[in-house]
């Protein structure tokens, strides 16, 4: 049986059109490697086309906020579904500059950057 993937794309950020292009890149590749992959758009209806497709796991092809803040892997994690990209915490932490920074500097792994 061939795994069932959703590529998440599009979402309401400014960068929305970046990521519909991100995911029908990714839509191609997995086609031609014959997975069973269907894209959905991160809208109001995303959690309940989720529940109707029942994806093995989601491809992460959103940008900006809402998709790489870790509200997308918030969403995912909650609903128990597999997904691609690092976790709630991770994207947290990263999106705001100022605070990875602060936390790589106190672990020692800045080198010469300055907070």
């Amino acid at each position: 049986m061939k795994e069932r993937v959703v590529v998440a794309m599009g979402g309401p950020s400014s960068e929305r059109d970046v990521s519909i292009e991100t995911g029908n890149v990714v839509m191609r590749a997995l086609e031609r490697l014959e997975y069973d992959a269907r894209s959905l758009d991160f809208d109001a209806r995303f959690v309940d086309a989720l529940r109707e497709l029942r994806p093995d796991v989601v491809f992460n092809a959103l940008h900006g906020p809402g998709g790489e803040d870790g509200v997308i892997q918030g969403v995912l994690e909650w609903m128990r579904i597999p997904y691609t990209g690092s976790g709630v915490c991770a994207c947290a932490f990263s999106m705001d500059k100022h605070l990875t920074k602060k936390l790589l500097s106190a672990e020692g792994r800045l080198g010469h950057v300055r907070p």
